[in-house]
């Protein structure tokens, strides 16, 4: 969620009134920060898109997350990909 609230408020995403909600409603369920993920995350490398490191905290975070719980990511973000995690889209 938050990775869509801060695409949405730069202009680079657009969802809908109440989006956030409507996710509740059909059924997603948020997954906190836990200290595995923010291990995971101090420890998971730079891989180099484009030649240069990726260095977005919260993708970065996505990818904790997603290898610590073995959760693909919904993204269309080639970034998320060279990290070696499964995506979908």
């Amino acid at each position: 969620m938050l990775e869509v609230a801060i695409k949405s408020s730069i202009g680079k995403l657009r969802v809908p009134a109440g989006w956030a909600d409507r996710l509740l409603i059909d059924g997603f369920v948020l997954m906190p920060v836990a200290p595995a993920h923010a291990q995971r995350l101090a420890e998971l490398p730079f891989v180099k898109v484009d030649g240069k490191a990726h260095r977005d905290p919260l993708d970065r975070l996505l990818v904790a997350q997603a290898e610590i719980e073995r959760l693909p990511i919904v993204t269309r973000d080639a970034a998320l990909a060279a990290y070696g995690v499964p995506t979908i889209w």
